[in-house]
This record gives C-alpha cells, sequence and structure tokens, in this order.
C-alpha cells in the first residue's frame, strides 16, 4: 500500500466517523423526550407577566413637507363623520380585575397509555397532574402545555406560567 492509498483510507475514515456522528445526533434529537419533573418548593412569589410601558411620547407637530403648513388634526366621530375634537378624552373603563388562584409550574410528564401530554403543577399549594383542556379549578383551564411553560385561560384572559 502507498502512502497516497494509506492517506486516502485514514481520510474517508475520518469522513464516514464525523457524518455517523451528525447523523446519530439528529437522530437522537428526533426521539420524542420526556422530561423529569423537579419538585422543589421555593419561597419565592411567582412573577406574573411583566408590563413595560414607554417613557415617552412621539410629538408630530413638525409642518408637512409637501404644503410647507402644519398638519391639522381630525376627529373623525361615529359612522365616520368628521367633528371637532373633544376637549375631554373619554378613557374606556378597565375591566375588573380577576383573582387567579396561585399556580407554579413544576413539569411536564407524557402518559405512557394514551401518550397524552399532562403537566405536574401546584395549585394553591396542592400539586396535581392536568391534562389540556381541563380545568384545575376556580373556572380557570390549562389551554397548552409546552416544555418550559404552560398556557392558562380565566375567562376571557389569557396567562403564561413559567417554571
Amino acid at each position: 500500500m502507498t502512502k497516497k492509498q494509506l492517506m486516502q483510507l485514514v481520510m474517508a475514515g475520518a469522513l464516514i466517523a464525523v457524518w455517523g456522528r451528525v447523523f446519530y445526533r439528529m437522530y437522537k434529537n428526533m426521539q420524542v423526550q420526556t422530561e423529569v419533573a423537579k419538585v422543589q418548593q421555593e419561597n419565592t412569589v411567582p412573577q406574573d407577566e411583566i408590563h413595560l410601558f414607554d417613557t415617552f411620547k412621539i410629538a408630530a407637530n413638525y409642518p408637512d413637507p409637501f404644503l410647507g403648513k402644519k398638519a391639522e388634526k381630525k376627529y373623525t366621530g361615529p359612522a365616520g363623520a368628521t367633528v371637532a375634537r373633544p376637549l375631554v378624552q373619554i378613557k374606556p373603563p378597565e375591566p375588573a380585575m380577576v383573582q387567579w388562584p396561585n399556580v407554579v409550574y413544576l413539569g411536564i410528564l407524557v402518559d405512557r397509555e394514551s401518550g397524552k401530554k399532562m403537566a405536574l403543577a401546584s395549585v394553591n399549594n396542592v400539586s396535581k397532574k392536568i391534562y389540556a383542556g381541563s380545568e384545575i379549578g376556580s373556572g380557570v383551564t390549562l389551554t397548552k402545555i409546552y416544555r418550559d411553560s404552560i398556557e392558562l385561560k380565566l375567562g376571557e384572559q389569557i396567562k403564561v406560567v413559567r417554571k
């Protein structure tokens, strides 16, 4: 065997090893993986949704570049009629505050018999196994289960609880 043939054989072996590892990882990642729920009670308050508000307002009171004068703001009333701008801005009433139960998402489980996903959650400090679409109490329904979060619905409001 010549030196060139030996080098080609070594390179072919390395190529097969690299591509074999790539395909093995692809195959391994395509399999359904179940997570083991870590039950760990912490004395922390779960964070609700974070609301960020803008701290600035755009003052669009510059002149129109085509007309050379300031644009007039017009108020469109009901039925598309243009009317004078009202003196007082009427704010819509805020919806009533809904009391959500204390829910902590602990993990996801897969039922061996049916293959359905179920969430392991602590609702008001009581651990429960909950399927998607079932009610967990107080009118709260579990709508979707993800690996890192669950989606809850109470009336028209939707809340996402993360691990």
